[in-house]
């Protein structure tokens, strides 16, 4: 039996779905039990109602476990939340954990990164199997780019000069924690997973119309009037995300790993491939009125 946490959410939601089509046993641990059933309906999955900061509800869950995927949202308390699911996890007898964390987990001060890392270094001293998936800039985060920054006239607008970015199909990431969970042995380490293109917002504007027929131009902005609107948006991230563009433009954001090939088998999926795939998703994104 494998329990899935987040499944709700994108990347359990993807994890969830790989595992069913890999014919698993699975256990959805939830907080909305409604919102999952909607998602997962019938009998494919059995569906237990709980939250991180209910120990007896974790227990419950994880009862009769051989496997867990861990994610949360981020939020103040992450770090406690991960750890003490983790032990509860190994309390219970599960003997592999598959954690969503950070490409940057301990590398760089953002918050999410310390948090990662935290979290990580907890499960490594628990003596159970682990795999860290530590995917870099989700592909998904265009969508949530453009319904902040497109102004009418289809414009990108951020922060990031001519830099580049290694971006990762969220898919990939939930075919990789299937493929960990259901078939393959722990890693006992951390896996970096990355798509094939290393790509400039210009490139991603330019790829974005093709797929849509909708015309996209990328408009550079000046970094410190961006910070200062993100930060303004988000007192307690916007400074770790300007930071983020800040290292696109400066061409610290491009990396390289074979993990995704080495664990599927298969190239990692291209932003042309995402971008084919989520066309009517794009195309909503384009058409949010500001």
């Amino acid at each position: 039996m494998i329990l899935v946490t987040g499944a709700t959410g994108l990347v359990g939601g993807l994890v969830t779905n790989s595992l069913l089509a890999r014919k698993q046993s699975i256990r959805l641990f939830v907080r909305d039990e409604q919102k999952a059933q909607k998602l997962f309906p019938g009998d494919v999955a059995e569906i237990v109602r709980g939250d991180y900061d209910d120990p007896e509800s974790l227990r419950r869950a994880m009862s009769g476990c051989d496997s867990l995927f861990l994610v949360s949202a981020d939020n103040p308390r992450q770090v406690q939340q991960e750890q003490d699911a983790a032990s509860i996890a190994v309390e219970q007898g599960v003997t592999h954990i598959v954690k969503l964390s950070s490409s940057d987990a301990g590398q760089r001060p953002y918050n999410w990164s310390v948090a990662h890392a935290d979290i990580e270094e907890h499960i490594r001293n628990l003596g159970v199997g682990f795999s860290f998936l530590r995917p870099h800039f989700f592909m998904s985060n265009y969508f949530s780019l453009l319904g902040k920054t497109l102004d009418d006239n289809h414009r990108l607008r951020v922060s990031a000069g001519n830099g580049r970015i290694t971006a990762i199909d969220p898919f990939d990431i939930g075919e990789c924690a299937a493929e960990l969970l259901s078939i393959r042995p722990p890693l006992n380490d951390h896996a970096l997973l990355v798509g094939p293109d290393d790509l400039t917002m210009s490139q991603v504007a330019s790829i974005i119309s093709d797929t849509t027929s909708m015309p996209v131009e990328f408009v550079d902005v000046n970094h410190t009037e961006y910070e200062t609107e993100l930060i303004a948006e988000s007192p307690e991230s916007g400074q770790d995300v300007a930071d983020v563009y800040r290292e696109v433009r400066d061409g610290t954001m491009v990396v390289q790993s074979d993990s995704v090939s080495k664990i599927l088998g298969r190239e990692p999926r291209s932003f042309v491939d995402f971008a084919q795939d989520n066309k009517r998703s794009l195309i909503d994104a384009l058409n949010i009125q500001r």
